[in-house]
């Protein structure tokens, strides 16, 4: 490895697999709001992913959170209901919630202290606040933080069926 990470410092093999399952599961996440976003533009599926493709999480999310509030406040919730529309929003609110924890493995570089923890620092370029440098993860958390982003998947995937699919043809219900 480089030359940050001594052979003690190197996460161990469940740590490392703990960190690529959390990592890949955000990237599920980021597909699913992206998904859920165009859904909510009224946009068939193909074209609304090409126009969302590249955007990042924290910014579908406020479009999807837009969105919500056209749908609620031009539509008066005729397209998807007042119901759905806070279904809706609770999904994107769990999503939320998990990016914060997730954006430590994002922004952050880690060391093994134990078998049991990891610590993350921050080696942006500007100076870090002393609450943000460092993070310290148990291995409880990171398969609990785990879970939160699979759970947060799920909500989102039932969240986008409550939204009628739009085809290149006409609008067709799927809910």
């Amino acid at each position: 490895m480089s030359g940050f990470h001594t052979p003690y410092s190197t996460p161990t093999d469940e740590q490392a697999a703990l960190v690529g399952h959390i990592v890949m599961a955000w990237a599920i996440t980021e597909f699913n709001l992206r998904h859920l976003a165009s859904r909510l533009a009224m946009m068939p599926d193909m074209p609304g992913r090409s126009i969302t493709e590249g955007m990042t999480g924290h910014a579908t999310i406020e479009r999807i959170e837009w969105l919500l509030h056209l749908h609620a406040h031009h539509y008066g919730d005729q397209v998807i209901g007042a119901e759905r529309r806070v279904a809706i929003a609770d999904a994107v609110q769990l999503a939320k919630s998990v990016r914060g924890e997730r954006n430590t493995f994002a922004h952050h570089i880690s060391f093994r202290t134990s078998d049991d923890q990891l610590d993350f620092f921050s080696l942006g370029g500007k100076q870090p606040a002393p609450s943000s440098y460092e993070k310290v993860l148990q291995l409880h958390e990171l398969k609990n933080l785990r879970r939160k982003i699979v759970s947060a998947n799920d909500a989102l995937e039932t969240a986008t069926g409550l939204i009628p699919e739009w085809t290149e043809r006409k609008s067709e219900a799927s809910a």
